[in-house]
């Protein structure tokens, strides 16, 4: 299945070789195995309290729902292992563009934190957006990022 889904991917859209894959009932449950492939497909279902994490929310309600790498900055603590960044996102339709997504990355790479990257919206973009993920944009933050799709959503 893992090579199927793979030849179903063209381009260099940051997606590792099927070897990397891993394909299960929801994402949740490889989260919850190491998360150490730097690609996972499945339903998210609140990845931020797997394996006892707290979560941290950041306030967006005034930059319209859009977060920032300056936001997540201030947010972080030592304790910070994961950074979650859902494009396009599920309620609100932002669509990151490359610039923020940059600083995230580069931000990840600075502070030495993991990316959770949720695109299962990634064909459901509007108004001229083009989705684009992390590893896509920065290919170093590879090894620390899972990149989240799933067959149900889009």
């Amino acid at each position: 299945m893992r090579y199927t889904i793979r030849r179903g991917r063209s381009g260099s859209d940051g997606r590792s070789e099927a070897s990397s894959l891993q394909c299960r009932h929801g994402a949740l449950q490889s989260w919850r195995r190491g998360h150490n492939p730097a690609t996972v497909l499945g339903d998210v279902s609140c990845p931020g309290r797997a394996g006892g994490a707290k979560p941290v929310y950041v306030d967006t309600r005034q930059t319209a729902y859009k977060l920032s790498a300056h936001l997540v900055e201030e947010a972080i603590t030592a304790a910070t292992k994961v950074i979650i960044i859902n494009s396009p996102n599920n309620p609100t339709g932002v669509v990151y563009n490359h610039a923020s997504l940059l600083r995230f990355a580069e931000l990840a790479l600075k502070r030495k934190i993991r990316i959770v990257f949720d695109e299962c919206y990634s064909e459901l973009v509007r108004n001229g957006a083009r989705h684009l993920n992390v590893v896509q944009l920065l290919g170093s933050v590879k090894e620390q990022t899972i990149l989240v799709n799933s067959f149900s959503k889009s």
